[in-house]
């Protein structure tokens, strides 16, 4: 069987290094606050290059922290891309403000500057782009174009960079998840914002604790939503092992991108000069995904599909300008995302190739 995602597969390497971290925490006594977060924030934040890093408890209190550290109107709408995963969406709604959805590009899956424009109306207020599956937006463009707060959703993108410069410091802020799954995973929930604005990261790392920059005085309307020591030590100990990861995420998609000849198969886009993706996931297109995925699966091959259906089919939520969007639909009809990562063998890619090369409908 080769499966999507090998986490066991992909930590057994780091064994001995993550239990050493987790028991020098459990031996510390220091369990939230302490200084095991402020050395992965120092750590994060380099390698970002950003000035500052705050630890908090998900990607998605991330993208809803800064959002509401900016102060925005109650009734400001904030453009989306439609074909993203629900969390941008509930972000928006549960920092107060409206989700207005735009289309994606569908060869890059990202929105472009030019839609954003025309998307922006008077009571837009500010910009959240995804950098799905890894690829980075061009993030400098839409903050020159709209003149809005840009805060990037980089939960797929940690090392992704575009003209040089690394997802989450080509906005004013950045917000990225250490869900397991992700490129740089925790073992549960956390997440990250990363800025060089020195008032944001002050009222962000504020509002995380409560509000509070000092015991018992509260400044900010805060939360609960602080990234604990363990899974910063533990974070600590997979960084360092990033970007090797993120060399073999790229070698398997060159591999894919090389050798998948397939008329029944659309391949995403390669990276470009200046576009620099970590293929957190590697997302092809069939018309017949059904009849494909049953056959991927008869021969031990596991996929997945990211997303199946758009952010505006979901019952209990309303966005700003819904309508029925016809590239969102088609992508959430046709996308399959292949395994991709460090726990794929040679073998496994070329089986898989073999095999998608071989598919009829």
């Amino acid at each position: 069987m080769i499966k999507f995602l090998d986490l066991c597969k992909n930590h057994r390497k780091l064994h001995s290094a993550l239990v050493n971290a987790a028991e020098e925490v459990i031996s510390s006594g220091n369990y939230i606050l302490g200084p095991k977060l402020e050395k992965f924030e120092g750590e994060f934040a380099r390698f970002i290059g950003a000035e500052y890093c705050v630890g908090v408890g998900s990607g998605l209190h991330a993208i809803e922290l800064t959002l509401r550290a900016h102060d925005l109107p109650s009734d400001g709408e904030v453009i989306l891309p439609a074909n993203t995963f629900i969390a941008t969406a509930l972000a928006v709604k549960r920092a107060g403000l409206k989700p207005k959805l735009v289309e994606p590009n569908p060869r890059t899956y990202n929105i472009e500057p030019s839609m954003i424009v025309q998307a922006v109306g008077k009571r837009t207020v500010a910009v959240v782009p995804v950098h799905l599956y890894g690829r980075p937006v061009n993030v400098r463009s839409i903050k020159e174009l709209t003149g809005l707060p840009v805060i990037e959703d980089a939960a797929q993108a940690h090392g992704a960079s575009y003209d040089g410069i690394k997802a989450g410091a080509l906005g004013h802020a950045g917000a990225f998840s250490f869900y397991p799954s992700k490129n740089l995973g925790g073992f549960g929930d956390g997440g990250a914002i990363v800025t060089n604005d020195p008032q944001l990261y002050r009222v962000i790392k504020a509002m995380r604790n409560y509000g509070s920059e000092r015991k018992y005085e509260h400044d900010f309307p805060g939360d609960n939503s602080r990234l604990d020591e363990i899974q910063a030590a533990l974070l600590s100990v997979k960084l360092e092992h990033l970007t090797e990861e993120t060399n073999r995420r790229r070698e398997v998609a060159h591999q894919y991108l090389t050798n998948i000849d397939n008329h029944h198969i659309i391949l995403p886009i390669p990276d470009e000069p200046h576009i620099q993706s970590v293929w957190h996931l590697f997302v092809v297109q069939v018309e017949n995904r059904d009849g494909f995925r049953s056959y991927m699966d008869k021969l031990g091959i596991e996929t997945h599909v990211h997303y199946p259906r758009p952010l505006y089919q979901y019952a209990g939520y309303e966005f700003e300008g819904s309508r029925k969007m016809e590239i969102t639909d088609m992508l959430a009809k046709r996308v399959v995302s292949l395994p991709i990562g460090s726990h794929l063998t040679d073998t496994d890619v070329e089986f898989v190739i073999e095999a998608i090369n071989k598919f009829e409908p």
